[in-house]
Protein backbone atom coordinates (compact mmCIF):
# COMPACT_ATOMS: atom_id res chain seq x y z
CA UNK A 1 0.00 0.00 0.00
CA UNK A 2 2.86 2.38 0.70
CA UNK A 3 4.99 1.07 -2.16
CA UNK A 4 3.55 3.21 -4.95
CA UNK A 5 2.99 6.39 -2.97
CA UNK A 6 0.41 7.59 -5.47
CA UNK A 7 -2.37 9.47 -3.77
CA UNK A 8 -0.96 8.98 -0.30
CA UNK A 9 0.98 11.44 1.78
CA UNK A 10 3.83 10.60 4.03
CA UNK A 11 3.15 11.72 7.55
CA UNK A 12 6.07 13.64 8.99
CA UNK A 13 6.42 13.13 12.68
CA UNK A 14 7.89 16.07 14.53
CA UNK A 15 11.49 15.64 15.38
CA UNK A 16 12.72 16.78 18.77
CA UNK A 17 14.19 19.89 17.12
CA UNK A 18 10.88 20.78 15.46
CA UNK A 19 8.96 20.14 18.67
CA UNK A 20 11.32 22.41 20.58
CA UNK A 21 10.98 25.14 17.94
CA UNK A 22 7.18 24.83 18.00
CA UNK A 23 7.15 25.02 21.79
CA UNK A 24 9.36 28.11 21.69
CA UNK A 25 7.07 29.84 19.18
CA UNK A 26 3.97 29.00 21.22
CA UNK A 27 5.65 30.27 24.39
CA UNK A 28 6.58 33.53 22.70
CA UNK A 29 3.04 33.97 21.39
CA UNK A 30 1.62 33.34 24.85
CA UNK A 31 4.00 35.89 26.40
CA UNK A 32 3.09 38.40 23.70
CA UNK A 33 -0.62 37.88 24.40
CA UNK A 34 -0.04 38.30 28.13
CA UNK A 35 1.96 41.48 27.55
CA UNK A 36 -0.83 42.84 25.34
CA UNK A 37 -3.44 42.11 28.04
CA UNK A 38 -1.37 43.82 30.74
CA UNK A 39 -0.80 46.83 28.46
CA UNK A 40 -4.53 47.02 27.71
CA UNK A 41 -5.40 46.89 31.42
CA UNK A 42 -2.84 49.57 32.26
CA UNK A 43 -4.02 51.82 29.43
CA UNK A 44 -7.57 51.56 30.77
CA UNK A 45 -6.58 52.16 34.40
CA UNK A 46 -9.07 55.02 34.66
CA UNK A 47 -11.85 52.52 33.96
CA UNK A 48 -12.53 50.18 36.91
CA UNK A 49 -14.08 47.42 34.78
CA UNK A 50 -12.18 45.65 32.01
CA UNK A 51 -14.83 43.19 30.89
CA UNK A 52 -18.45 42.53 31.73
CA UNK A 53 -21.15 40.20 30.48
CA UNK A 54 -24.69 41.18 31.39
CA UNK A 55 -27.68 38.89 31.34
CA UNK A 56 -30.16 40.92 29.27
CA UNK A 57 -33.06 38.81 30.55
CA UNK A 58 -32.35 40.08 34.07
CA UNK A 59 -34.44 43.22 34.73
CA UNK A 60 -31.77 44.63 37.05
CA UNK A 61 -28.99 43.95 34.48
CA UNK A 62 -26.65 42.50 37.08
CA UNK A 63 -23.37 41.41 35.45
CA UNK A 64 -22.97 37.65 35.15
CA UNK A 65 -19.22 37.95 34.62
CA UNK A 66 -17.23 40.96 35.76
CA UNK A 67 -13.45 41.39 35.50
CA UNK A 68 -12.10 44.34 37.47
CA UNK A 69 -9.04 46.25 36.34
CA UNK A 70 -6.12 45.48 38.67
CA UNK A 71 -4.61 48.91 37.87
CA UNK A 72 -7.76 50.89 38.80
CA UNK A 73 -7.71 53.70 41.34
CA UNK A 74 -8.93 52.19 44.58
CA UNK A 75 -9.28 55.51 46.42
CA UNK A 76 -13.06 55.56 46.09
CA UNK A 77 -13.30 51.97 47.31
CA UNK A 78 -11.29 52.85 50.42
CA UNK A 79 -13.44 55.90 51.14
CA UNK A 80 -16.62 53.84 50.75
CA UNK A 81 -15.27 51.13 53.06
CA UNK A 82 -14.34 53.71 55.72
CA UNK A 83 -17.80 55.29 55.42
CA UNK A 84 -19.57 51.95 55.83
CA UNK A 85 -17.34 50.95 58.76
CA UNK A 86 -18.26 54.19 60.57
CA UNK A 87 -21.93 53.50 59.95
CA UNK A 88 -21.50 49.94 61.22
CA UNK A 89 -20.06 51.07 64.57
CA UNK A 90 -22.66 53.81 64.99
CA UNK A 91 -20.53 56.83 64.10
CA UNK A 92 -23.04 58.22 61.64
CA UNK A 93 -22.33 61.90 62.35
CA UNK A 94 -18.59 61.47 61.73
CA UNK A 95 -19.26 59.54 58.52
CA UNK A 96 -21.69 62.14 57.17
CA UNK A 97 -19.36 65.05 58.04
CA UNK A 98 -16.85 63.81 55.48
CA UNK A 99 -19.32 63.85 52.62
CA UNK A 100 -18.87 66.57 50.04
CA UNK A 101 -22.50 67.70 50.13
CA UNK A 102 -22.89 71.24 51.41
CA UNK A 103 -26.66 71.03 51.53
CA UNK A 104 -28.88 69.47 54.16
CA UNK A 105 -29.71 66.39 52.08
CA UNK A 106 -27.56 64.11 54.27
CA UNK A 107 -28.78 65.40 57.65
CA UNK A 108 -31.78 63.05 57.91
CA UNK A 109 -29.55 60.10 57.00
CA UNK A 110 -28.49 59.35 60.58
CA UNK A 111 -32.07 59.46 61.84
CA UNK A 112 -33.09 57.07 59.08
CA UNK A 113 -30.25 54.68 59.89
CA UNK A 114 -31.12 54.70 63.59
CA UNK A 115 -34.70 53.75 62.82
CA UNK A 116 -33.64 50.68 60.83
Amino acid sequence: MNSSGAGERDVMLPTPMRAKKLLTILSLLLMLLLAALVTYAYARRAKPILFRIVNHADPVKTPSILILNPFRDRGAEGAATAFLEKLKVGQCQQAVENLYAEDAAYRPLCATIRSI
